[in-house]
């Protein structure tokens, strides 16, 4: 799915860093911060959160080690602490917490001795850690917090294979180009290419191909995706914006969003494929059943009509493919991730 070769190039150190930080959110902040001088413990402080907390124990449940990725070494916490990772988080000033008992890393690196293949792609092996974390969370050598994740059903490296035959299809390719005002803020184009994605190109390589932009983003598109299906090939799913709408729709979670944004070209989608439009048509239905629930909810009648918008929703929400495969929505869950970074996650909300 992802090739062991793939090439990735056309990005300034600025155009990666704004990239990453659609789905990282503090991510710039954290490379500009000066490096530490010292290993030594620091003080956890600030107004957020920051970071996680590692927290060892051992056979009997007693803490021996207590690490901050932010912070260093802190003092350890008492053994009655460790049963409540949302005080720990509060304490330590830290965005998440794992509490791992010793034996736990070798007890992994057993398990995906047994499950990892020598052919199986990244893809595959981040799939088998994420099984595995998961079983040892079950059984207690394990524990995260927010721990939201574990709602979410692993998928099969088959699953991810047919939603990523279905999202981008081989010899296709995926462009999505984001503005801050007139200027390119930043780009992919992700080519798949017998099987595996292989290229991965960014601003830079796309500015080559194109030459000058008019500066209005609305009709550049269009140049992009001819220079795009010259340069690299036929282009199945472009996404084209201003950064901040993106950044506050993916964020957003709000029924209806993407389909009122594409409505009045806040987001152009060209092409889109049959599944994108099916997700659109669920994401309006799903907009217009919670506007018409908050203005007409008082009304006997809605209770009969409800129920049959929610009905229509999960039909075009099957259509649409994506969640009918993989067990779940990978846009909402990363929304739900995203608002938990951001804001509600600091405050020990976990609405994942």
């Amino acid at each position: 799915m992802i090739s062991a070769d793939i090439r990735v190039e056309g990005y300034s150190a600025h155009s990666w860093g704004n990239l990453l930080s659609l789905f990282a959110p503090g991510v710039l902040d954290r490379v500009d911060a000066p490096a530490r001088r010292s290993d030594a413990a620091e003080q956890p402080g600030g107004p957020r959160p920051v970071g996680a907390l590692l927290v060892l124990l051992d056979d009997e449940e007693r803490p021996v080690v207590c690490l901050h990725t932010h912070h260093g070494r802190q003092p350890l916490p008492e053994r009655a602490e460790t049963t409540d990772a949302p005080a720990l988080a509060r304490r330590y000033r830290a965005r998440r917490v794992f509490v791992i008992r010793q034996g736990a890393l070798e007890e992994v690196a057993e398990r995906l001795a047994a499950r990892v293949g020598r052919g199986d792609d990244y893809l595959a092996q981040w799939l088998a850690v994420w099984q595995v974390l998961r079983d040892l969370s079950e059984a207690g050598l394990f524990r995260s917090w927010p721990h939201g994740g574990r709602r979410i059903p692993v998928p099969t490296a088959g699953a991810v294979q047919r939603a990523l035959d279905l999202v981008l299809p081989d010899g296709s390719v995926f462009c999505g180009v984001l503005w801050e005002r007139e200027e390119v803020w930043t780009a992919a184009v992700l080519r798949r290419r017998a099987g595996s994605v292989d290229l991965l190109a960014g601003p830079d390589l796309l500015a080559r191909w194109t030459g000058p932009l008019g500066g209005d983003w609305r009709r550049d598109h269009r140049v992009i995706l001819r220079a795009v299906d010259r340069e690299v090939g036929p282009v199945h799913l472009g996404l084209f914006s201003e950064a901040r709408t993106v950044r506050e729709l993916l964020r957003r979670g709000e029924p209806g969003a993407w389909a009122r944004a594409t409505t009045v070209r806040d987001v152009v989608l060209s092409p889109a494929p049959p599944y994108v439009t099916l997700a659109l048509g669920a994401d309006a239905v799903r907009g217009v059943a919670a506007a018409s629930s908050r203005l007409l909810g008082a009304m006997q009648w809605w209770e009969v009509v409800s129920p049959l918008l929610e009905e229509v929703r999960h039909r075009v929400e099957e259509a649409s493919g994506l969640r009918a495969v993989l067990g779940f929505d990978p846009l909402v869950q990363l929304g739900q991730w995203l608002r938990a970074r951001e804001g509600a996650g600091e405050h020990g909300q976990d609405d994942a």
